[in-house]
């Protein structure tokens, strides 16, 4: 097996990017959370404090914790307890915040493009974490959080909330411990219209990447949207179309900050697990493939 056929076959193989609820927490539905019935706004709480709350993502095990910054824009976190001892020494270990995962979006009330993002980042006693950044800076240099460690306490910084979650809001659509099973394609090679639902992972020509996400409801309209690697925005998926030459044909539009680009593809029948085509940006043609996460 050779060509292009040959290596995406073999990329599919090898296709193990998962992404779990709090990766695809972003968009309007991070936003709308803020104002959520579920939501409670504090300028303080105990790392126990955050562990008890129910998980408001059924597949990830740890708390979320969303935090609005000084600077108006929305982050959420995960959040755990450690202990750290320096290397070589004998001194008794330090409790520290350990930030698992965090990722910051520019604004409350679209989230959609994403500004900061980091992980596995240590949080001693009295240090300051600047989200709108995503480093950690001095006490007086606008830190949005900072830590604790007598009384294992995170506090908001000045202008900043932190956002405890009493349950899951009603706006985050990720409502069974298998968030993908609306998304897994029927079995066999007919393809229907609910076939495309899903997230693909996008490569264009050019190095233009990222996360496709595709959505069908029950009249067979087509939605979604498209969130960059390049700089973490989210573009709206316009001119939806299915099924105009066969029933694995699809057309689409993402609405680019000063164009469009235009798509043509067909799911393939066998998995259904690949979309591929041709995309158009101001009459240049260019071709596009995308794989189903799994």
């Amino acid at each position: 097996m050779t060509g292009l056929l040959g290596w995406l076959v073999v990329a599919m193989a090898g296709f193990t990017a998962r992404g779990d609820g709090f990766d695809r927490l972003e968009g309007p539905d991070l936003g709308a959370a803020l104002n959520d019935p579920a939501a409670r706004k504090v300028q303080t709480a105990t790392l126990a404090e955050l562990d008890q709350l129910p998980r408001a993502l059924p597949d990830l095990r740890s708390t979320v914790l969303l935090v609005q910054t000084d600077q108006g824009a929305i982050s959420r976190l995960v959040i755990s307890s450690a202990r750290r001892r320096k290397p070589g020494g004998d001194q008794k270990p330090l409790t520290v915040a350990m930030v698992e995962r965090f990722a910051t979006f520019d604004s409350t009330a679209r989230a959609a493009r994403r500004t900061a993002a980091g992980s596995n980042l240590p949080l001693f006693d009295g240090f300051h974490l600047d989200l709108d950044g995503g480093y950690v800076v001095p006490a007086d240099q606008g830190g949005d959080l900072y830590y604790d460690a007598k009384e294992n306490r995170l506090h908001a910084g000045p202008g900043c909330w932190l956002v405890l979650l009493d349950q899951s809001p009603a706006a985050w659509t990720i409502s069974s411990s298998d968030p993908d099973a609306a998304r897994k394609p029927t079995p066999g090679r007919k393809v229907v219209p609910q076939d495309f639902a899903g997230r693909f992972r996008y490569f264009g020509d050019g190095g233009f990447a990222g996360v496709l996400t595709l959505t069908v409801d029950d009249q067979g309209e087509l939605g979604g949207s498209f969130r960059s690697d390049a700089n973490g925005a989210t573009y709206p998926l316009v001119n939806g179309r299915l099924g105009d030459s066969a029933p694995n044909h699809i057309t689409f539009t993402l609405e680019l900050p000063r164009a469009r680009l235009e798509h043509d593809a067909h799911l393939w029948t066998d998995g259904k697990a690949v979309l591929a085509g041709t995309a158009r940006l101001q009459d240049r043609p260019s071709g596009f493939y995308a794989l189903r996460e799994e």
